[in-house]
């Protein structure tokens, strides 16, 4: 899409990744078989990599070297297939990058969370947002109105910003608001 900003972004995040947390994210390989489409072929490919090399030239800096991406690359057909049982490239080549993927991606999640407690975050657990803490009449104000889900105590926890992370409770909680 060549949204170098994006890139810059997505480079600096998992490089943030692999220098705090080396012990829950490793490289993963992929690969894509290629095709004869415009975009798909080895030569859009091949330019995409270089591209991805230039404005990433500083992925790997500061990284332990088990923790560095290698560039893309074009492999062949049969080496796609000797490396990822199942892709189906026939005669084609395969496009491979690499990038992390969580390990222990639950006590990674712990790590974040004891971070947090660890610079002044009020951790809660079984707790489902109630509703917007309201302020005066019905402005909400900053933060939720909670409830615990084991004793079923309401408690309001403020906030500067709230982050609506409820998935696929989204548009309940703000049917809420």
């Amino acid at each position: 899409s060549a949204d170098f900003g994006r890139m810059r972004e997505s480079i600096r995040e998992r490089r943030a990744f692999a220098r705090i947390a080396p012990r829950y994210v490793a490289p993963l390989p992929f690969v894509m078989p290629t095709s004869n489409s415009l975009t798909r072929n080895s030569l859009a490919f091949r330019a995409a990599f270089a591209l991805d090399a230039l404005v990433g030239f500083d992925r790997n800096q500061g990284l332990d070297p088990l923790h560095h991406l290698p560039a893309g690359t074009i492999v062949s057909g049969s080496e796609a297939r000797d490396l990822f049982d199942g892709v189906a490239t026939g005669r084609t080549t395969g496009a491979m990058w690499h990038d992390y993927h969580t390990v222990h991606n639950d006590r990674l999640t712990l790590a974040f969370a004891l971070a947090a407690a660890n610079n002044g975050a009020q951790l809660a657990n079984y707790v489902e947002a109630a509703a917007p803490r309201r302020t005066s009449g019905t402005k909400p104000g900053h933060g939720m109105r909670a409830k615990d889900v084991l004793t079923n105590a309401e408690f309001d926890i403020g906030a500067r910003v709230v982050v609506n992370a409820a998935g696929p409770w989204t548009a309940e909680v703000l049917a809420r608001a």
